[in-house]
């Protein structure tokens, strides 16, 4: 009896903790949730547990094995245990009634502090509701209780000054590519920390060697959750060039880190490395300096480019004035179709009036018709083509003419014609006022509106001149590329890139110097403005191929079409479709109109290329990004990295801030990253 008790005290001993403390509540299953311990650090593993008290009863009647869903975990890390996660308890005796007792598991990592509130799990099952095999099932939904778990910041007493996050139990140890690396050549330093904690959010280790340079590259994780602590390592490398030859050594690497169960802060070291740099290639032209093959800097000065044309007033004015004569042609016309207002004086005609009367009637109402000046007709030799230029047809023009030049004989020669009588001159002159548009002020400025239309449009197309100090700037970073001097080159460049921020040519050297030195951050940059600023640049899609990183996603792309060419396009087939309209308008024809119709198609068409492309050369809100830092789905160094960010690549800010901001990229990837690590794209 005692020996039966005392296995039973042990059996409890060793179950889960929601086991221990939950009891089933009578229902037909019974679901209850736990977390241990309630109360942790920043970092430091909790396990979730949930349990499911399945009646023996119960589960003889089931048909098919209830639906777990885990709940909605919010500023924590979750880690499935596979092993560990699931246990199955049989046969235990609660009161009077045996269960089956199924467990399940998770690990968790609070990643910011504060009291967080874990919502119920949800446990979906059916009963039928008779003894038959085809009896209808009821179906189930079972919640278990809420949860509490309180996360805590390490203490800020004895906290070392470089402590970056680390939370757990670990040690460092360095590897090193090669022990006998050649001066200017790359060789990868890796650091890998390893022990208990959460693995996924652990800190890089800092690298720091005078005698070369050090560029942060990518990081390796490997996780064991079999056992109920989450355990790994997590590998950091680093691409070192040495710059001279001879004995080097890599200091010991120091790693700080808090221990939840000592409640202290704590250091390991890796052990210091060796290295016996040999001499490198002797120099061999300009490519020697760079060490990663790339073709000649470019040479020649174009300047800088001018502004670009679609957010300037003065093209924008330019295209607003453009429709004004078609407008102002068509409001006429329509003036004509509903029919010119007469003020019953326009032509006064009858059989008393004698001929050189009638003759200067007819001429004078004409005029004041057309709003021509007085006796314009008297000087006029060709009388059909100044009626012609004011809208009246071919045929009625011909009938004017004839009938003023019978008038003139009949007033001169004293002979009177049938076609001079008084109905057929006041029937003439009721064509001419409905075919005819008045030539009013606004159609005499037609001419002088396009001009200015036209003047305006030309401004905006004129290249600034290049400033003199860029240009020199430039100049001599040629020279100290092709003299082999990185560092003055890299520094002319810069300058150069400064002093004309519009100059392609500046940043594409300033990309090339970059690159040589290693800095891959300050290259994508400088290469990323040189395409936006010369999007038919070959070279410069070739220089961003170099970087490893896919350049077409829809954020980082940039449309081979200059902006400016499109804005080009845009007021050239504006100002073509809508003069072909106003021409149409004075002169009907339905052919010019849809040409006109169809250079109005395309010039809107143009007009959404410009925009796009003009707001992607900008770049305004795009940065990129340094890599080596993980993208984070909380603003806080220990949140958990969701994607690791190769250096180099383009992204758009969400919401920016001093210390965190988020971003996205192409192919769905979005989180935090710190503000430090992200550079400006745009240089406006």
């Amino acid at each position: 009896m005692i020996a039966t008790l005392l296995l039973l005290a042990q059996v409890a001993a060793t179950d889960p903790v929601v086991v221990q403390r939950a009891r089933p509540d009578g229902q037909a299953i019974s679901f209850r949730a736990a977390v241990v311990p309630e109360t942790v650090t920043v970092g430091q593993q909790a396990v979730y547990q949930v349990a499911v008290f399945v009646p023996d009863e119960v589960r003889q009647r089931l048909r098919r094995n209830p639906e777990y869903v885990p709940p909605e975990l919010r500023a924590m890390l979750a880690y499935e245990l596979p092993r560990g996660g699931y246990r199955l308890i049989q046969n235990r005796t609660i009161g009077t009634t045996a269960y089956e007792i199924h467990v399940f598991q998770r690990a968790l990592f609070p990643i910011t502090a504060g009291t967080h509130v874990i919502s119920p799990a949800e446990l979906t099952y059916a009963l039928p509701l008779g003894s038959s095999f085809f009896s209808r099932e009821e179906p189930h939904t079972l919640r278990s209780e809420p949860v509490t778990i309180v996360a805590r910041d390490p203490p800020i007493a004895g906290r070392p000054a470089d402590w970056r996050g680390a939370v757990g139990r670990f040690a460092i140890t360095t590897r090193v590519e090669t022990r006998t690396p050649r001066a200017r050549d790359i060789v990868i330093v890796t650091a890998r920390v390893e022990g208990e904690g959460n693995i996924n959010l652990l800190p890089r280790p800092e690298l720091d060697v005078a005698w070369g340079n050090v560029a942060v590259s990518s990081e390796r994780v490997t996780l064991d959750t079999s056992a109920a602590r989450v355990s790994g390592a997590k590998e950091f490398d680093w691409l070192v060039t040495p710059k001279d030859s001879g004995t080097v050594v890599i200091a010991p690497l120091r790693y700080v880190m808090y221990d939840p169960v000592s409640g202290q802060y704590g250091q390991v070291e890796s052990a210091p490395e060796t290295l016996s740099v040999q001499p490198g290639a002797p120099p061999g032209g300009a490519n020697a300096i760079v060490g990663r093959l790339l073709p000649p800097v470019r040479s020649r000065w174009r300047g800088e480019r001018a502004p670009w044309l679609l957010p300037r007033a003065a093209f924008l004015a330019a295209v607003a004035i453009v429709p004004l004569p078609a407008l102002l042609l068509w409001t006429l016309a329509a003036r004509r179709r509903r029919g010119w207002p007469r003020d019953g004086r326009a032509i006064v005609i009858d059989e008393t009036q004698s001929l050189d009367e009638r003759r200067r009637a007819f001429r004078e109402s004409i005029e004041r018709r057309l709003g021509l000046e007085p006796t314009a007709f008297a000087s006029a030799v060709d009388v059909a083509g100044v009626l012609r230029r004011h809208g009246v047809t071919a045929s009625t023009a011909a009938h004017v003419a004839r009938q003023l030049a019978a008038l003139d004989r009949a007033a001169f020669g004293g002979t009177v014609e049938a076609a001079a009588s008084s109905g057929a001159l006041r029937s003439l002159f009721d064509d001419i006022d409905r075919e005819a548009v008045p030539r009013t002020r606004g159609e005499r400025l037609t001419p002088a509106v396009l001009l200015v239309g036209l003047a305006i449009g030309a401004a905006t197309v004129l290249r600034a001149l290049a400033p003199t100090a860029a240009e020199q700037a430039f100049t001599e970073g040629v020279e100290a590329w092709k003299a082999q001097h990185l560092e003055p080159a890299l520094a002319a460049f810069g300058t150069s890139a400064r002093l004309a921020p519009r100059a392609s040519d500046a940043w594409a050297n300033l990309g090339d110097a970059a690159w040589a030195s290693r800095d891959t951050a300050l290259a994508a940059v400088a290469w990323q403005r040189a395409l936006r600023l010369e999007p038919g640049a070959r070279d410069m899609r070739d220089r961003l191929g170099l970087l490893g990183v896919a350049p077409d996603g829809w954020i980082a792309w940039v449309p081979p079409v200059d902006a400016d060419r499109a804005a080009g396009v845009l007021a050239t087939c504006w100002a073509l479709g809508w003069g072909l309209l106003a021409f149409g308008l004075a002169r009907p024809a339905h052919a010019r109109r849809g040409v006109a119709s169809v250079l109005l198609l395309a010039s809107g068409f143009a007009a959404v290329v410009s925009v796009e492309g003009t707001r992607r050369a900008i770049a305004h809100g795009l940065v990129v990004v340094r890599g080596g830092d993980p993208l984070r789905a909380l603003p806080a160094l220990g949140a958990e990295a969701s994607a690791q960010l190769a250096g180099g690549e383009v992204a758009r800010v969400i919401e920016g801030g001093e210390v965190w901001s988020r971003v996205a990229l192409d192919a769905d990837r979005s989180g935090w990253i710190a503000t430090e690590r992200l550079h400006p794209l745009s240089a406006e």
